[in-house]
C-alpha cells in the first residue's frame, strides 16, 4: 500500500485489529514482561543487599549496577552479539533471537529499576529495620517482612519503568532479533519504510501511547490504594 497525501482514510485502524498486528502487539507484551520479571528478579537482590551493605558501599554497588547507563543501546546490542557469537557452540538456541533480544533489554533496563528501587528503600526509616533486627530477624527475613511490604510502591514503578520502554523497543530487537518476528517497534519501522503503510503504522504508534498512558494510570491507581492502607 502506498502512501496518499491529502485524503483521510481509516483503512489503518481497520487494519489494526488484523491478526497480524494483534500478534505483534502480543509478542511486544510478552517479551516486554519478560524483561520486567528479569530486571525485577535481580534488581530486587541487589538493592536490598545495597541497601544493607552501608551508604559507601551501596553507592559502589548502584554505580556498578549503572554501568550501563553509560553504553548506548547500539553498543550494548554489538556487545552481546559478539558474546553470543563467541559461544555459538555452548549457548543453547533459546539465547539466540528473543532470548538474546530479552537479554539485552535487560541489561539495558536494569539500573532503572535498581534505581528505582533503591531510592524507594532508601525513603524507609531504618528504626524499623533495626526493630526487627533486634528481635531476631536476619537480612532476608527483614527484608520480606519490612522492606519489601513497605517499598511495594517503588517496586511497581521500578518494573512500570521497565515495562514501558521495552514493549516499544526497537534497536535492540532490530540489531538482535529474528527479523521475520516483529515487536512493535521493528514493525513500526517496516511499514514507514519498506511496507510504506504510513496510516496503519499512526495507527499502531497512538494505539501504543494510549496503551502506556493508560498502564501508567493503573499503577498509579495501584500505588493511591496501597498508600490509603
Amino acid at each position: 500500500m502506498g502512501v496518499e497525501l491529502g485524503h483521510w482514510s481509516t483503512t489503518g485502524w481497520q487494519e489494526l485489529f488484523s491478526v497480524q498486528v494483534l500478534s505483534v502487539f502480543i509478542r511486544s507484551a510478552v517479551m516486554a514482561t519478560i524483561v520486567g520479571l528479569v530486571c525485577l528478579s535481580v534488581g530486587t537482590p541487589l538493592a536490598i543487599v545495597s541497601y544493607f551493605s552501608g551508604k559507601r558501599n551501596a553507592a559502589i554497588l548502584v554505580s556498578i549496577a549503572c554501568v550501563p547507563l553509560l553504553l548506548n543501546s547500539l553498543l550494548i546490542s554489538y556487545g552481546w552479539n559478539t558474546l553470543f557469537y563467541e559461544l555459538k557452540d555452548i549457548i543453547p538456541d533459546v539465547m539466540r533471537g528473543d532470548g538474546a533480544v530479552v537479554a539485552g533489554m535487560s541489561s539495558m533496563y536494569l539500573p532503572y529499576y535498581v534505581l528505582t528501587y533503591y531510592s524507594a528503600l532508601s525513603s524507609i526509616d531504618r528504626g524499623q529495620v533495626l526493630a526487627a533486627r533486634t528481635l531476631g530477624d536476619n537480612v532476608w527475613m527483614c527484608a520480606r517482612r519490612v522492606l519489601i511490604p513497605l517499598s511495594y510502591s517503588g517496586m511497581l514503578v521500578g518494573y512500570a519503568i521497565v515495562v514501558l520502554p521495552a514493549f516499544a523497543e526497537f534497536v535492540i530487537p532490530y540489531l538482535m532479533g529474528d527479523n521475520k518476528q516483529y515487536v512493535t517497534g521493528t514493525y513500526v519501522y517496516y511499514l514507514l519504510n519498506t511496507g510504506k503503510n504510513w496510516p496503519l503504522a499512526t495507527a499502531i504508534i497512538f494505539t501504543v501511547s494510549l496503551l502506556m498512558a493508560g498502564f501508567v494510570w493503573l499503577v498509579s491507581a495501584r500505588m493511591r490504594t496501597f498508600h490509603d492502607l
